[in-house]
């Protein structure tokens, strides 16, 4: 995030990428451990829009350009606060499954 950013916001990363193998080699999936961030002024704020976040993802499935999610599994979170920038921050990561 730059410095002194609009609130709230959220970031992600792709912390893990799996590619997914079967008895005849890779099978086009993946399923990657992916961290979502949601930053706020507060930390209801911060825990609210995590919780929007997760709730539009998990069970969803997509398509954008030629990349299809099939699902997004296995929710966590935790609450985090940084003293200098005064900023409150939720981490959530989730699986992502896509092909």
């Amino acid at each position: 995030m730059p410095e002194n950013p609009t609130l709230p916001a959220i970031t992600f990363e792709v912390s893990v990428g799996d590619q997914v193998e079967s008895f005849t080699g890779y099978s086009s999936l993946s399923n990657p451990i992916v961290s979502i961030h949601s930053w706020a002024r507060s930390a209801a704020a911060a825990n609210a829009l995590a919780l929007l976040v997760r709730d539009a993802l998990i069970g969803a499935s997509w398509t954008y350009s030629d990349v299809t999610v099939t699902n997004v599994l296995e929710w966590s979170t935790a609450s985090l606060y940084d003293d200098d920038t005064e900023i409150y921050h939720v981490a959530g990561s989730c699986r992502v499954w896509y092909s």
